[in-house]
């Protein structure tokens, strides 16, 4: 099966772990499953897509 990627952003702000950028995203890899390759914290779900999609372009593929 062909490796996959996916993007995962939280929509709901994490305070109680960082006050300054409350969002969450994680860049997941699929070979014969899904495992988490990169995370990250953020002060928007926007800026959380853009820093997930930033990672992947620079992956070597």
């Amino acid at each position: 099966m062909k490796t996959e990627y996916a993007i995962k952003i939280s929509l709901t702000k994490h305070n109680h772990d960082d006050p300054t950028a409350p969002y969450y995203w994680s860049l997941l890899k699929f070979n014969d499953s899904w495992h988490q390759i990169a995370l990250g914290w953020e002060k928007t779900p926007q800026e959380c897509f853009h820093k997930a999609k930033e990672y992947y372009e620079s992956l070597s593929l």
